[in-house]
């Protein structure tokens, strides 16, 4: 039977894991590369510039980011409070400073502030919808504006806000894909010539493509950075050839961790689903429980496909099937 350390072992190893992801997800360099592909406002700019208008202010889940940490962004807290509305921890959370905008929505103002919010989502369907979660979490950007941006009920002081979701495991519909959601005036009836500004919060969803490829896209990207199984040299050597990001020695430490903490989950919950097959007498062969319990380690990120293939010793057509059936 599976004793507690491995339990707590297998959980303490995702939670580490996570905050690998977080912590190179918050790099100046990735986040510019998120940001120019994902923020309307910016995509005129270099990456340098983009870097240049990042805000001092974040929120990185419940780890705190140390200030010697080159290219790393202050901690200042790691949840959004405001009475009656209770409390959501955020990914990672920046204002960004529009220093060559043009015409302000405040003639007061000489920069456009931005308030973006960066997730890193495993599951694509964690049982719910992900778009409504994430407008939910604009919504909350906004709200939490009451008495820091907005003062004295003047709401044109109302900061814009983009929940951006990297979604790491996403089914074929929506593979390799980006699509976003924002507010958009509709003419119901008759005329007016006046423009009112209602563009005040956007959902970007990134999907990564289920498998490294050739293109040059953000996506692909992101699926190098992210995926533990590939090593820290071969993410150093394609991430600088092919997409100019030069690792800082932060982010080769971060890299080795999520090597390593990846073989260290995939060991321990393939290890912890074969004895729970065994534990419900239904190890026959493969047995079901195992079988059932590798699918999804494999849906949850836990190990790749190959992994998968080789535990299951079947086709990739017969796993493909069997996560249609699933979802």
């Amino acid at each position: 039977m599976t004793n507690l350390k491995d339990s707590l072992d297998l959980v303490k190893g995702k939670e580490m894991y996570d905050g690998n992801i977080k912590r190179i997800l918050s790099e100046k360099s990735i986040l510019a590369r998120i940001l120019k592909e994902t923020v309307e406002e910016v995509k005129d700019l270099d990456y340098d510039e983009i870097i240049s208008c990042i805000g001092s202010e974040i929120l990185i889940g419940k780890v705190g980011v140390e200030n010697s940490l080159q290219g790393k962004i202050d901690t200042l807290s790691e949840e959004d409070y405001y009475i009656n509305e209770g409390k959501i921890t955020y990914d990672i959370r920046f204002d960004f400073y529009l220093k060559k905008a043009g015409k302000s929505h405040n003639k007061d103002k000489k920069r456009i502030k931005l308030l973006i919010n960066i997730e890193a989502q495993k599951k694509f369907n964690p049982g719910y919808d992900l778009v409504p979660r994430g407008i939910f979490y604009c919504a909350r950007m906004i709200s939490s504006q009451l008495g820091r941006e907005i003062r004295n009920n003047n709401y044109d002081d109302v900061c814009k806000v983009y929940s951006i979701w990297i979604c790491m495991k996403t089914p074929r519909d929506v593979e390799n894909a980006i699509f976003s959601y924002s507010l958009k005036e509709k003419m119901i009836y008759g005329k007016k010539t006046r423009d009112f500004r209602s563009d005040l919060l956007t959902v970007v969803m990134v999907c990564l493509p289920g498998e490294i490829n050739e293109e040059h896209t953000l996506q692909n990207m992101l699926r190098v950075l992210l995926d533990g199984k590939v090593s820290p040299e071969k993410k150093e050597k394609i991430l600088f050839n092919e997409y100019g990001i030069e690792m800082n020695d932060n982010m080769k430490k971060e890299a080795r961790y999520m090597c390593n903490l990846s073989d260290l989950v995939e060991e321990r919950g393939i290890q912890k689903g074969m004895e729970k097959g065994i534990e419900k007498g239904i190890e026959k062969g493969i047995g079901e429980g195992r079988r059932l319990q590798i699918i999804d380690f494999y849906k949850d990120g836990v190990i790749d496909k190959e992994k998968a293939l080789e535990l299951l010793k079947i086709s990739e057509d017969e796993l493909n099937k069997i996560i249609e059936k699933s979802m």
